[in-house]
C-alpha cells in the first residue's frame, strides 16, 4: 500500500508546500526580484538600478509624513530651505537655431566647424551678463536622452542655466537636444574616451582608444561629432586612460578646438595633461571639480554642494557635474534657490570656461560672457595658430582641412 500510493502522496505534499510558498513569498520578499517597471535599458544608464533606490526614498518619506502619497513625496533633508519640486516657469530664453554655416559634411552625417571668427561653443552659446561679478557654478546633469521621460521631467524642473550633456548612445539625439535647446538649457556631447581594465564605467563601442587604430579612432571622433547638432562642445566620459598620453590627447583636443568646440575634462584627476594643451591653444576649457552624486544619498550630495559652493567663492567659478538619477535631479532643482541666497551666480557652462589653464586667467578676463567677448578675445579664440599647408598634420577625412589627423596610437606615450 505505502508503495503504490507513497508516490502520489509525496508529489501532493511537495506541490502544496510549492503553492503555499508563491502565495507566501511574495508578500514578504524584497519587491526589487518581484515587480519589473517598464524602464529604458540602454547602454550606460543607471535608471534601473537608481529607480527601486529613489522609489524605496519616496516611500520612506511618505510614511513619515502621512498626508503624502508616495507620488507626491518630495525627497527631504535636514535643510528647511530645501522646497518640493515643482514645474518651473519658461525663462523665455533660447538658444540659436541651427546655423547651417557652422557645419560641414562627414562621413556620418553633418559636423561642428569654426566659420570666421564664429565658433559653435560662442554661437550655441546662452546669454550671461558680463558684470555679474559673483562667483559662478555651472552645473552639468549627464547621461541625458537615456530616459524620455527624465528628460521630461528635467525640463520642467531645472532651470535654464543647468546645462545637459547627452549619451552619443541616446535614440532620437537630435530632438532631445533640440527640446532642451527650446527651453534655454546648453547642450554637450559626452565624449567617450578609454577607461583602465576593469572599471566600473561602459564607454561603449564608439570610444576613442589607444589600442585602436588610428583610423578607426578617426571615424569614431567623426561619428561623436555627427551627434551633437547645435552643441557648445563636449565633456568626457571615462578618459582615465589618456589623461596623460601626450600622442592621444593632443590631437583629439586640437580637433576639437579647430571645430570651435569647448570642453569639459570630467576625469576627475589632479593629474592630466589636459590643462597645458588648452594653454597653449587657448582653448575654451574647463575641469569638473566635484561629482556631487559619487554616493547616491540625499546627505552625500548636499555635502558636496556646499563644497562646491566654497571652491566657487575661493576660486571664483566651478564646475560640478551630475548623472541624471532622479534623486540627484531633485536635489539640483531644490539647491539652485539656495545658490542665490549663498551669493553665487548659477551660470551655463559656456560662462565658466577658459581660454587656456584657469591658474593662468585673471578674474576680470574669466568674467566675460561668451556673447559679448572683445574683438581683441574673439580674435584669440576664432583662428587657430597658423600651420603650413604643407607641413601640418592634414585631416585624412577632410584633406583640404588642418585639422589634425587624430590619435595615432603608435606615438609612445608621454608619463
Amino acid at each position: 500500500m505505502l508503495l503504490r500510493y507513497g508516490p502520489f502522496a509525496l508529489i501532493w505534499l511537495i506541490g502544496g508546500a510549492f503553492l503555499l510558498w508563491l502565495i507566501i513569498a511574495p508578500r514578504i520578499a524584497d519587491p526589487r526580484y518581484w515587480q519589473v517597471d517598464a524602464v529604458d535599458i540602454k547602454l550606460g544608464s543607471t535608471a534601473v538600478f537608481n529607480q527601486y533606490d529613489e522609489n524605496k526614498n519616496t516611500m520612506n518619506d511618505a510614511a513619515n509624513n502621512p498626508s503624502q502619497t508616495p507620488e507626491q513625496a518630495v525627497p527631504q533633508t535636514e535643510d528647511p530651505g530645501l522646497a518640493p519640486l515643482s514645474a518651473l516657469a519658461d525663462d523665455g530664453v533660447r538658444i540659436n537655431a541651427l546655423n547651417p554655416d557652422l557645419q560641414e559634411d562627414g562621413t556620418h552625417g553633418p559636423i561642428p566647424k569654426k566659420l570666421g571668427d564664429r565658433a559653435p561653443w560662442q554661437y550655441y552659446a546662452r546669454p550671461f551678463p558680463a558684470d555679474d561679478a559673483r562667483p559662478r557654478i555651472a552645473i552639468v546633469v549627464k547621461d541625458m536622452g537615456l530616459s524620455d521621460s527624465g528628460l521630461k521631467d528635467s525640463l520642467l524642473t531645472l532651470p535654464g542655466p543647468v546645462s545637459f550633456a547627452f549619451s552619443p548612445y541616446a535614440d532620437n539625439l537630435s530632438h532631445a537636444m533640440q527640446s532642451a535647446r527650446d527651453r534655454g538649457h546648453e547642450t554637450l556631447l559626452q565624449l567617450p574616451l578609454e577607461v583602465p581594465p576593469g572599471a566600473i564605467v561602459d564607454v561603449g563601442t564608439q570610444a576613442i582608444s589607444s589600442a585602436q587604430t588610428a583610423a578607426v579612432n578617426q571615424d569614431n571622433l567623426f561619428k561623436l561629432l555627427a551627434h551633437m547638432p547645435g552643441s557648445v562642445g563636449v565633456i568626457t566620459e571615462g578618459g582615465q586612460r589618456l589623461a596623460n598620453n601626450e600622442s592621444m590627447l593632443k590631437p583629439l583636443m586640437e580637433n576639437l578646438w579647430g571645430r570651435g568646440l569647448l570642453m569639459i575634462d570630467d576625469t576627475q584627476q589632479n593629474e592630466t595633461l589636459s590643462p597645458l594643451f588648452a594653454e597653449q591653444l587657448k582653448m575654451p576649457w574647463a575641469r569638473s571639480l566635484l561629482r556631487v552624486d559619487e554616493i547616491l544619498t540625499r546627505n552625500a550630495i548636499d555635502e558636496a554642494m556646499k563644497k562646491a559652493v566654497a571652491l566657487a567663492k575661493e576660486n571664483g567659478r566651478a564646475v560640478v557635474v551630475t548623472g541624471a538619477s532622479p534623486l540627484a535631479r531633485s536635489m539640483i532643482a531644490n539647491w539652485t534657490p539656495r545658490l542665490e541666497r549663498e551669493g553665487i551666480a548659477l551660470a551655463p557652462v559656456s560662462a565658466v570656461v577658459t581660454l587656456g589653464s584657469a591658474g593662468q586667467v585673471s578674474l576680470p578676463e574669466q568674467q566675460l560672457a561668451p556673447n559679448v567677448m572683445t574683438e581683441e578675445t574673439e580674435d584669440d579664440t576664432a583662428t587657430p595658430t597658423a600651420a603650413e599647408p604643407e607641413t601640418g598634420p592634414i585631416n585624412l577625412l577632410n584633406p583640404g582641412t588642418n585639422v589634425p589627423n587624430i590619435l595615432d596610437p603608435a606615438k609612445p606615450a608621454q608619463p
